[in-house]
């Protein structure tokens, strides 16, 4: 391992880190990976990249527009938001076009680790509890989580929830849409791995996205035609197969169903993905351009009664954000994506979509990742 990998492998270690290991959570850690990240990587890598001023400056309107709608802010929180984009942005630019290779790199290292702790947890009961926060129990690469409501047999791996886990292997299969076959071919044993390793996560949502990618890849980006043949109609009886599991198809359907007759005035609270949309959608009527904020007091205005602990973790990471944030940010950020993106125009738009379901499965936006989601691919070569 040379010294540019190893620091290359750091950086990534602590972005991940940053956006979602338990250990790593607080708003402080942001404001230093920050610190520690302007002093260590080289400032000429983006200080003067003129992309990332239009982020901060929507970013600063919001906040403003906030303080007079909402008249009352958290000056800490706002700025811990626009550090926590920073600290995605440092790191995308330091690596350039290497990241998706490192990430992917560092996905398997973390994967493995998982995988390893995982099999010994399910066999044997055993897990390493160095540090205890909340229903996580960790050693910062590995943790398992536990829940007295129910048997959690569900890989987490070093963050907060097997879900979000999920989500972020599934970014490093879609940072290679353009190109998934070639990844295959060139990096067959980690793709195995971090396969193996979403599968234990048992996330409805991370097997709906990575079979979206295998599809596209295989149905509409196939170079024989054999295989767009063959793989089409494969791709529908797995789906259909797929749905009849109780913990896929089941679960999707109780929750519309339980959405379609949810009323956000009645009190109640439902805590899964389609009942927050319909909860955040009440407040995103309310305040649209500029959102909520993230406090308690102007979030949840109307249902102060509802435990101020509970909602820390709720909601749907795409209507979430925009209840937090209004409309217009999320189509900033949408349209920043497909700019930004060097795919083709197809795939750009497929890319969106996976971003768009991830957020759907997990409050992403709240960590630096997927703040930087734009510039995850920066000059990278793409062929045609």
């Amino acid at each position: 391992m040379t010294t540019r990998q190893a620091k290359d492998y750091a950086i990534m270690l602590l972005l991940l880190f940053v956006s979602g290991n338990p250990v790593f959570s607080g708003k402080i850690t942001h404001l230093l990976a920050f610190v520690f990240l302007f002093v260590f990587v080289k400032l000429g890598h983006w200080f003067n990249d003129k992309r990332f001023i239009p982020f901060l400056g929507l970013f600063a309107a919001i906040f403003v527009i906030q303080k007079f709608s909402l008249h009352k802010i958290s000056i800490l929180g706002d700025f811990n938001f626009m550090a926590k984009f920073m600290i995605a942005f440092m790191v995308c630019k330091e690596l350039s076009g290497r990241f998706r290779y490192v990430y992917f790199k560092v996905m398997t290292f973390l994967a493995a680790i998982s995988l390893v702790g995982f099999a010994v947890y399910v066999l044997t009961g055993f897990y390493i509890d160095l540090i205890t926060i909340g229903q996580n129990h960790t050693w910062v690469l590995y943790g398992i989580r536990i829940e007295t409501s129910k048997d959690y047999l569900r890989n987490c791996g070093a963050f907060w929830e097997p879900g979000a886990y999920a989500g972020y292997l599934c970014v490093g299969f879609a940072m290679f849409l353009d190109n998934l076959g070639n990844l295959w071919r060139t990096q067959k044993r980690s793709f195995i791995i971090c396969v193996l390793t979403l599968v234990s996560t048992l996330s409805t949502t991370g097997y709906v996205i990575f079979f979206m990618i295998m599809a596209w890849s295989l149905v509409l980006r196939g170079g024989r035609h054999w295989v767009k043949v063959v793989s089409f109609p494969a791709c529908i009886v797995l789906a259909l197969l797929a749905f009849r599991l109780d913990f896929i198809g089941g679960k999707i359907t109780t929750q519309v169903e339980n959405a379609a007759q949810y009323d956000a005035t009645s009190g109640e609270v439902y805590w899964d993905r389609f009942g927050s949309m319909v909860f955040d959608w009440y407040y995103i009527k309310k305040h649209p351009i500029a959102g909520n904020g993230f406090i308690f007091e102007t979030r949840y205005s109307d249902h102060l009664y509802l435990d101020e602990e509970d909602m820390g973790g709720f909601g749907n990471g795409f209507t979430g954000i925009m209840h937090s944030m209004g409309v217009l940010f999320m189509l900033f950020y949408l349209w920043k994506i497909y700019e930004f993106c060097p795919f083709n125009k197809w795939d750009r738009i497929a890319y969106i979509l996976i971003f768009i379901m991830a957020l759907n499965c997990e409050q992403f936006m709240n960590y630096p990742l997927f703040l930087g989601y734009p510039f995850l691919l920066d000059k990278i070569k793409v062929r045609e």
